[in-house]
């Protein structure tokens, strides 16, 4: 078995593979009596022999799992390069079309909404390029989410985060990710005209079954559409439709988003 392990680690699994079938024949016509036939007589032989091909076999499908994940790793990883890759390509289309109109203008005005919602959902994605992050709690995540898009905004805002430990799977972990994007992007655009001392607050935590994820900030509050005209308020309430979440926002000193969902584990 180390001749097999061996030959599969520096060889890989063709080698290993002709290293096992030689190392049986081995055993089998010079160690098991009697010698230099393929009889056996000893019941204890037929366990023995038995016992290493089932361990060379175990071995060949772990490694053939092994090989599968990196794969899979591989896959995923260049899944989400190639959606940021895409995002980042449509966002230097929207801005090579905006010069077109007066940036102050209506359409101006919408192309650069789109084009920050495309960077955002970008960023958001190049964070997921490493698949064990799915396996992982989510705030740390989240944490890095919000760091970046405040630093990338150059607005004088902190941010606090209170987090469960929880696991969300990939089909929620994207759409909380960008619901968690947009709302951070909301608040940079809305909330803190000329203050100097605004504060995001994210808190996400378990209850039962379901998961509560709110944003809030401490900034002059935003009108609420009770139809949700807003291009913000639009792509939230559709990613939260893809939760089946219920979303609700409270306008007072600041603005808090309020978002529950049942939770998938991951």
């Amino acid at each position: 078995m180390p001749a097999v392990m061996i030959a599969a680690l520096f060889g890989g699994i063709a080698e290993g593979i002709v290293t096992f079938a030689l190392a049986s024949f081995i055993l089998f016509f010079f160690f098991i009596p009697p010698y230099l036939t393929f009889e056996i007589e000893r019941p204890r032989d037929v366990v023995g022999l038995s016992l290493f091909i089932a361990t060379g076999l175990i071995y060949k499908l772990a490694d053939e799992a092994r090989l599968m994940q990196q794969r899979t790793s591989v896959l995923f990883a260049e899944l989400q390069h190639r959606v940021a890759n895409n995002l980042a390509f449509l966002t230097a289309v929207l801005d090579q079309k905006a010069r077109q109109f007066d940036k102050n203008g209506p359409v101006g005005c919408v192309l650069a909404a789109v084009k920050d919602r495309l960077m955002a959902m970008s960023r958001s994605h190049r964070r997921l390029y490493d698949p064990q992050r799915v396996n992982e709690p989510i705030g740390q995540y989240l944490a890095e989410l919000c760091s970046e898009q405040i630093s990338a905004s150059g607005l004088p805002v902190t941010h606090s985060i209170e987090c469960d430990p929880i696991i969300l799977d990939l089909g929620q972990l994207v759409p909380v990710a960008l619901i968690v994007s947009e709302l951070i992007t909301n608040c940079l655009k809305h909330a803190f005209q000329d203050r100097t001392d605004g504060h995001i607050t994210l808190r996400f935590h378990r209850c039962g079954q379901e998961a509560e994820l709110a944003i809030s900030d401490n900034g002059l509050g935003i009108t609420v559409s009770p139809k949700g005209t807003g291009l913000g308020q639009k792509i939230v309430a559709g990613l939260a439709a893809q939760l089946n979440a219920d979303l609700r926002f409270e306008s007072g000193t600041g603005t808090t988003a309020v978002l529950r969902f049942p939770v998938r584990v991951a």
